[in-house]
């Protein structure tokens, strides 16, 4: 906003825990546990919690720029833009509605995860076009001069470093190539180090001895190779429980 005022920052942060509050209070009364599909969902939903309303007080302000009172300006600002929000929020929600329907296995899985991305967009889309206007019309105030806002001088302190140093790589190309290449190269090396792995291993407290015998070995040789096995395996402390599978190889 070209006011860069604080309370406009405050009015959109305080969508994001109102809806999240609202959605564990929809998922209380579904009967729906917070789990690792609905923290997903929630992630999900998430994304998208400030957007109806950064849409909703832009378009506010705006009114209030051309000379609408604040009152005014939240009813008539959060009025033009209802149904864009409504249907952006709603075509979202499209692509997760169908999986409330489906059945087996995939329902266990993804319903709860479709619930909660739906509810988190619900609750977003009804924080915007009512609390946000609410809030609105109480704070926004004229246009601030900038010469007297702190914060705008700042601004301008890191937007004239920014012009300068723009101004300095398009008049040296090749030097904002070689850091531009460097940065990248800095960035990738310690993926070298690190190493990755599709999965991190996990401790599952368990452990698989595999023996093989000679071809032909008698079943008194396997027994006696077997209960040597026992014997060493029980002299561990940390061994709670074992047991002995016998295969024979064909």
């Amino acid at each position: 906003m070209k006011n860069r005022d604080l309370k406009t920052t405050l009015i959109i942060s305080v969508s994001i825990p109102i809806s999240i509050i609202a959605t564990f209070i929809l998922l209380y009364f579904g009967n729906i546990t917070f789990n690792i599909m609905t923290l997903g969902g929630m992630a999900l939903g998430i994304g998208m919690l400030v957007d109806n309303s950064i849409v909703v007080l832009e378009n506010i302000y705006r009114l209030r720029e051309n000379g609408l009172d604040s009152q005014s300006a939240s009813i008539e600002g959060a009025k033009e833009v209802s149904m864009a929000v409504s249907a952006s929020t709603l075509t979202t929600i499209a692509v997760f509605a169908p999986m409330v329907f489906v059945e087996g296995i995939t329902a266990t899985i993804f319903k709860e995860l479709a619930f909660t991305v739906a509810f988190s967009l619900v609750i977003s889309l009804l924080v915007s076009l009512t609390l946000i206007p609410m809030l609105a019309s109480r704070s926004l105030k004229k246009e601030v001069e900038e010469k007297n806002n702190r914060f705008s001088k700042v601004f301008r302190s890191v937007r004239d470093g920014y012009e300068s140093i723009l101004s300095w790589a398009l008049n040296h190309k090749g030097w904002a190539i070689f850091i531009a290449v460097a940065i990248f190269v800095v960035t990738i090396f310690p993926l070298f180090i690190l190493g990755g792995e599709f999965f991190p291993p996990v401790d599952e407290g368990t452990f698989i001895v595999n023996i093989d015998l000679p071809s032909g070995s008698s079943f008194q040789e396997t027994n006696k190779v077997i209960e040597n096995l026992e014997k060493d395996i029980s002299k561990i402390k940390e061994v709670d429980t074992f047991s002995i599978e016998k295969r024979r190889r064909l």
